[in-house]
């Protein structure tokens, strides 16, 4: 899927446990994140890596489908009780 049929939008529709990709801002301009990006029930996490996010994102996107990894992390709510 091209990034032209991927459109952006509004981060305030952004949906929850859904791999997307973000766009954010800082004082050099818009930029994406390289990496794929769930919003958990406490902010913004790293999909691949599981980690928190200081971020304020601006948007968001669907994650492209071709750039899965070979193995796939779970998501928050996938995984079992008191796992990290």
């Amino acid at each position: 899927m091209t990034d032209q049929r991927r459109p952006w939008h509004p981060i305030s529709t952004a949906p929850r446990n859904a791999r997307v990709e973000l766009r954010t801002c800082d004082a050099f301009g818009p930029y994406r994140l390289g990496f794929p990006c769930v919003l958990a029930e406490d902010g913004w996490i790293n999909a691949e890596r599981q980690i928190k996010l200081d971020i304020l994102p601006t948007q968001w996107r669907q994650w492209p489908e071709s750039a899965r990894r070979r193995h796939k992390t779970p998501l928050l709510h996938e995984m079992e009780p008191g796992a990290s």
